[in-house]
């Protein structure tokens, strides 16, 4: 048997139990031809691991240079974080998802197919543990949303372990080589040769740059590129609000297709920050307070916030469309935070902290404006 096959036609014995279902048949049973996929057919062999718990280290990064942090996690090479698969592969298909809305055109969520991809290292221990709770993962996601595969793929290496999600319209070629290159480099950025919108920041310093964070987990650092790069450990966030992902979608797709937004970026690997930072360098940097952002997560360290990977969207909109999207997002009840404005010539992000709430400066400048207007 091929060691592709085997891998994904195995049953899985892990932490001695037996698992009910082969990877092939989780996967054939969410993709729309699942023949050219995988197989129906029963198991083919018996692949016996444990699952790995997160280490025991601190989950809590020093307070320190934001800025190195995040020149860290930016030139980081990712490592596959074996015991937080689950939530790993949720936001990489989470942010495979929010990719495709900066695409160009006339569709839903509901229009996407997701083509999934595994390149694997089966010789560590736990590995294969986390490749089948990867498979789980990722299933129970696209389900989650009611959506299904396109395709799958798995591939034994001895380097570096990789997953790869994509999310494509059903005339789209998934060999593509523009949509691969994209999406190998893993970091929100176009996964399609056009964009509705640049995906870095344009030098308006009277415009908005506002997060949307799509799910509502608790900010955590465990498994992330920043946990990575500082050796720590912790939990991973639970990513799992599939319905108030939907509601943020619906949304934000509306203002990417009204023509509302003048650049926007996928928050997912890396973090908030590291989205901040790939949309900078262009001419424009930004200044981004956090206060509210740590007010409502009840969090006290900012490094947790700025990079825990959580799936989420940072968009920049016109001063002038302030009003209709904090309208539109209010009445979707979707949460957003208004961080600040990008700082022309820069060409850096700079992080701040307030004693006053960004809402409430806001208000100020619109009675500020309504008084001029008078």
């Amino acid at each position: 048997m091929p060691e592709k096959a085997f891998a994904l036609k195995s049953s899985y014995v892990i932490d001695g139990i037996r698992q009910e279902l082969t990877p092939a048949q989780i996967l054939d049973a969410l993709t729309v031809n699942a023949a050219s996929a995988g197989s129906d057919s029963g198991p083919e062999g018996t692949i016996v691991d444990e699952t790995l718990d997160p280490e025991v280290r601190s989950s809590e990064p020093a307070s320190g240079d934001m800025s190195g942090y995040l020149s860290a996690v930016l030139s980081a090479s990712r490592k596959m974080p074996l015991a937080c698969m689950d939530s790993y592969t949720r936001c990489r298909i989470a942010s495979a998802m929010i990719d495709a809305m900066w695409r160009p055109g006339h569709f839903r969520i509901g229009d996407l197919l997701v083509d999934a991809r595994w390149r694997w290292n089966e010789a560590p221990v736990g590995a294969m543990a986390a490749f089948y709770e990867s498979v789980r993962a990722a299933a129970d996601c696209v389900d989650s949303v009611d959506l299904r595969f396109s395709g799958y793929r798995y591939v034994k290496t001895s380097g570096q372990a990789s997953v790869t999600f994509r999310a494509v319209l059903a005339d789209d070629d998934p060999d593509d080589e523009a949509i691969a290159a994209d999406a190998a480099r893993s970091t929100g950025a176009s996964l399609f040769s056009g964009r509705v919108c640049p995906d870095f920041l344009a030098p308006d310093a009277k415009s908005w740059i506002i997060y949307i964070p799509f799910d509502t987990a608790d900010y955590c650092l465990g498994g992330s590129l920043l946990a990575q790069t500082l050796g720590l450990g912790g939990a991973a966030p639970k990513i799992e609000d599939a319905d108030y992902f939907l509601d943020c979608y619906e949304v934000v797709r509306e203002f990417a297709e009204d023509g509302l937004l003048l650049s926007a970026a996928t928050v997912g690997e890396g973090g908030l920050l590291a989205a901040a930072g790939r949309m900078t360098g262009r001419g424009a940097g930004a200044v981004l307070d956090i206060s509210d952002l740590l007010r409502s997560s009840g969090e006290t360290n900012a490094a947790k916030v700025l990079f825990a990977e959580i799936p989420g969207a940072l968009i920049q909109i016109r001063d002038s469309d302030f009003d209709y999207v904090d309208a539109e997002l209010l009445l979707q009840d979707v949460m957003y935070f208004p961080l600040g404005h990008p700082d022309p010539g820069s060409g850096k992000v700079t992080v701040e902290l307030s004693s006053r709430s960004r809402i409430q400066t806001i208000l100020e400048s619109l009675m500020q404006n309504a008084e001029g207007e008078d």
